[in-house]
C-alpha cells in the first residue's frame, strides 16, 4: 500500500509540474506563434513476449502466455494528442489499449493465484493492457536552423494489466491486476534531412530497482505531403517488468507501426 501511495504522489507531482510548464510556455508562445494541435492515429503490428507469476497460499509458478496458454500476436490502434506550446516545446497525451486472448488445451499444469490448471484442460486466457502517458518534450538543442533538434522528455506513465485464466471444465476462473504509475525521463531526437521529411527517435523510462522497470522507445520517418497531414512509419517497443516478490509480471510488446497526423 505504501508503495502505491508513493508512486501516486510522484505521478501527481510530475503532472502538476507539467501543467505549470505548459501554462507558462503557453503564455510565451502566444506572443510568438499560433499554437498547433496534432491528432495522431496509429496502427501497431505487435509481437508479444510475456511471462507472469501470481502466488496465493504458496501455490503459483511462472508461465509463458504464448507457449503455455496459446496467446497470439495482435494488431492494435493507438491515439495521441500533441500540443505545440512553442518552437521547441510540446505537451503530449497518448493512449494505448492492447487486448490479447487464447483458448487451448494446455500441455502442462499451470499454477496461478492458488489454483492448479491441470495438463490437458481447456483454458481460456485474456491479457488486457491499458497504457496512458502524459509528458513534456523540450528540444532545447536546435542546430542547422531547425535541421536537427535534441532534447529531453519528462513524462508520467500509467499502466494497468489485467490477467485472467478460465477453465470451465475445472470450474476455475481467476484474475489478477498489475497496476503502476511512474514518473519517467528520456531523450528525443529529430532530424530534417530534406524539406517535408523528418527522421525521429526517442526513449523514455525508469528503473524501480527490485520492483522492476518500464521503458518505451520508438524510431521512424515522417513524410509531410500536405500542410495539415503527416504520414508516419516506424518501429516501437515497450518493455515492462513489475515484481512484488513472489508475484511477477514481464511484458515486451514490439513491432512496426503506421500513423497519420492531422494538424490544426
Amino acid at each position: 500500500m505504501l508503495k502505491k501511495i508513493l508512486i501516486t504522489l510522484g505521478f501527481l507531482m510530475v503532472t502538476a509540474g507539467l501543467v505549470f510548464v505548459s501554462s507558462c510556455a503557453f503564455c510565451e508562445s502566444q506572443a510568438r506563434q499560433d499554437v498547433t494541435v496534432e491528432f495522431q492515429g496509429r496502427y501497431w503490428v505487435t509481437d508479444l513476449d510475456t511471462e507472469a507469476k501470481v502466488v496465493e497460499s504458496n501455490v503459483g509458478a511462472k508461465f509463458d502466455f504464448k507457449t503455455d496458454l496459446g496467446i497470439g500476436d495482435e494488431d492494435f490502434p493507438e491515439g495521441r494528442i500533441i500540443w505545440h506550446i512553442g518552437p521547441n516545446n510540446k505537451i503530449r497525451l497518448g493512449y494505448t489499449q492492447v487486448d490479447y486472448s487464447g483458448d487451448q488445451s494446455i500441455s502442462r499444469t499451470i499454477e496461478f493465484k492458488g489454483q492448479s490448471y491441470t495438463s490437458g484442460a481447456q483454458v481460456k486466457s485474456d491479457l488486457d493492457i491499458t497504457y496512458l502517458r502524459f509528458g513534456w518534450l523540450w528540444q532545447f538543442v536546435d542546430l542547422f536552423d531547425g535541421g536537427m533538434k535534441f532534447g529531453t522528455i519528462l513524462e508520467a506513465k500509467g499502466i494497468l494489466a489485467d490477467v485472467s485464466l478460465d477453465a470451465p471444465a475445472l470450474t476455475i476462473k481467476e484474475s489478477e491486476e498489475f497496476f503502476g504509475v511512474l514518473p519517467t525521463v528520456g531523450v528525443t531526437l529529430d532530424i530534417n534531412p530534406v524539406k517535408k521529411m523528418n527522421l525521429f527517435a526517442e526513449i523514455s523510462g525508469i528503473s524501480a530497482g527490485d520492483y522492476g522497470y518500464f521503458f518505451d522507445a520508438e524510431a521512424g520517418i515522417k513524410i509531410l505531403p500536405f500542410k495539415n497531414l503527416d504520414i508516419v512509419g516506424g518501429y516501437r517497443m515497450i518493455d515492462i517488468e513489475a515484481e512484488d516478490d513472489p508475484d511477477f509480471f514481464q511484458a515486451q510488446i514490439s513491432g512496426p507501426f503506421l500513423a497519420a497526423t492531422l494538424k490544426f
